[in-house]
């Protein structure tokens, strides 16, 4: 489906009631809910082993000790996928299986124990960007847009296969793996790839169809799993466009808190008072 348009009509000389009644309107009818509630009330990541470091006895581990504290999710972001010896969490996007050093058996034994200790399982995923030398650079290059073959390249999600193929992967890992909220991270700017794929005479098309594919691509993750939830990341809230609010919600709003920076808590508050309009 292509994008709609939301138009929101109020009345009044204080624009401020314009904003209120607008992000009331995307809280109460187009946010998705759990159980008619607001999707997340606190979840942790895992603990102080994270990205490369990650395996199934530290997360086991982090888990047992996290139940009970009130966390309502178990949270694993990137770095749990298969690579080369020693490569960043970033060298390996396009191999969207356990890494089977760090996880032998699987990622189904990480929800069985969140599960067990009335915890939601979240898990991360990049899937738009392809790593060189990865499963999904080897094999399908063809769906592929890069700049050069040592470069991150931007998976097509407008090419009819390549949409496919993408959604019976992740789809099939979310279900194997009994996985309650998909986090889609994006951790690139796709708007020069999509010019590099454009036609000379159809400038635009290849970013219309990538976003159209995009949200088919989600819309059959939540028709195929129905329980789901879609954690929209992106570095952080970069693609919280009306129809992407309306299949997910973005739990992380920046990735600036990543890093210790001398004024991260006043530029939290910043965040939150930007939000607020």
């Amino acid at each position: 489906s292509s994008p709609s348009v939301c138009l929101l009509y109020w009345e009044g000389k204080d624009a401020l009631r314009g904003n209120n009644l607008f992000r009331r309107f995307m809280r109460d009818a187009i946010a998705p809910k759990w159980n008619g509630k607001e999707p997340i009330t606190l979840a942790m990541s895992g603990g102080s082993s994270a990205l490369e470091t990650v395996n199934e006895r530290n997360q086991l581990d982090y888990i047992r000790k996290i139940a009970g504290t009130g966390a309502e999710v178990y949270w694993l972001d990137a770095g749990w996928y298969a690579g080369p010896k020693g490569g960043s969490w970033a060298d390996c996007r396009g191999n969207w299986f356990p890494d089977p050093v760090k996880f032998p058996n699987g990622l189904k034994v990480l929800a069985d124990e969140a599960h067990k200790n009335k915890m939601k399982f979240l898990l991360w995923f990049d899937p738009e960007a392809v790593s060189p030398g990865s499963e999904i650079s080897v094999k399908y290059p063809e769906w592929v847009i890069r700049k050069t073959e040592r470069e991150t390249g931007l998976f097509n999600l407008g090419n009819p296969q390549a949409l496919k193929f993408i959604t019976d992967l992740i789809s099939k890992n979310l279900i194997d793996w009994d996985v309650d909220i998909y986090r889609n991270d994006y951790n690139m700017d796709p708007a020069s790839y999509w010019k590099l794929a454009d036609e000379p005479e159809r400038v635009g098309m290849t970013e219309i169809r990538y976003v159209e594919g995009l949200y088919y691509f989600w819309d059959q993750l939540l028709k195929r799993k129905p329980d789901l939830m879609i954690d929209n990341c992106a570095s952080g809230g970069r693609r919280i466009d009306y129809e992407t609010c309306k299949r997910s919600v973005p739990l992380w709003r920046s990735d600036y808190e990543c890093e210790v920076y001398p004024d991260v808590y006043e530029a939290s508050q910043n965040q939150t008072y930007g939000l607020s309009y």
